[in-house]
């Protein structure tokens, strides 16, 4: 789970989904109240990146993840499947090409 904006406070965190969503300030602290708080989500990720601050903070904290993931084996599973998955259409088109296509 990646939770972000966990140190926005609640005036930013109204006023981000207001604009983004066109709510007005009933709907939209409607809709936060609904949510689990911020600290809480914070709590259950797995890492947490924090917009609060200016757009190359954000963006450094980003590719500072991505290094990170990219050296993790988290990933390896799904980077395995998607290798096996493309080498079995390989040998599909391989197969495909070979025995069904008549020779010239």
């Amino acid at each position: 789970m990646l939770c972000s904006g966990s140190a926005s406070d609640r005036d930013t965190q109204l006023a981000r989904l207001m604009r983004r969503n066109h709510l007005n300030r009933k709907d939209a602290e409607a809709r936060i109240n609904a949510q689990l708080p911020l600290t809480e989500k914070a709590r259950m990720a797995r890492h947490v990146l924090d917009n609060s601050d200016e757009w190359s903070v954000t963006k450094l904290q980003v590719i500072l993840l991505h290094a990170e993931l990219e050296r993790s084996l988290e990933y390896l599973p799904l980077r395995l499947g998607v290798l096996t998955g493309l080498a079995g259409i390989a040998i599909l088109l391989y197969l495909l090409t070979h025995y069904l296509l008549p020779y010239a």
